[in-house]
């Protein structure tokens, strides 16, 4: 039997705690529809989640407009673990802020559009990096280096969050 920490709560068990990380990854995925123009409630149920789970994952990106509504702040810098392609692989790193994650979302859609044909939209791109943390990630434009990754099998477009932690 598991021991009780001082203070008073038992420790998640593992099933627990994947459900919180997915419930957490929904929220941060309602949370970037609703930046992207979508209304809140609509994100919030396209997510399958709730306004509830919002306020209680990320209380500091919503806050309550005058008439009680919930809007969405521009900006935040909530941690999140995120997937980052690097020439030798995939790495999972906490991106600070959601400018960061937003461009590397960009980034990833921009590398699968180059691997089905569209090079140019990889032009944003070239000679860019992502700053985590004092240390630089290039994103990756050189063409032969992003097929390779794709043929080994580092390349998975399903989700960016990763929810292993």
């Amino acid at each position: 039997m598991a021991r009780t920490p001082r203070h008073g709560r038992r420790p998640l068990t593992p099933y627990q705690r994947e459900r919180r990380a997915e419930t957490r990854r929904r929220v941060l995925h309602a949370i970037a529809g609703a930046r992207a123009g979508s209304p809140l409630s609509r994100a919030v149920r396209q997510e399958h989640t709730t306004l509830r789970a919002v306020r209680t994952y990320a209380p500091s990106l919503v806050s309550p407009t005058p008439s009680g509504r919930l809007e969405v702040t521009p900006y935040d810098r909530m941690t999140r673990p995120m997937r980052v392609l690097t020439e030798w692989g995939v790495i999972v790193l906490d991106i600070r802020d959601s400018r960061s994650a937003s461009s590397l979302g960009r980034y990833a859609n921009a590398s699968k559009s180059a691997l089905t044909g569209n090079v140019a939209a990889l032009e944003e791109f070239r000679g860019r990096v992502l700053r985590v943390d004092k240390m630089s990630f290039p994103y990756i434009t050189d063409m032969n280096l992003l097929r390779r990754l794709h043929y080994a099998g580092e390349l998975r477009y399903e989700d960016l969050y990763d929810t292993t932690r």
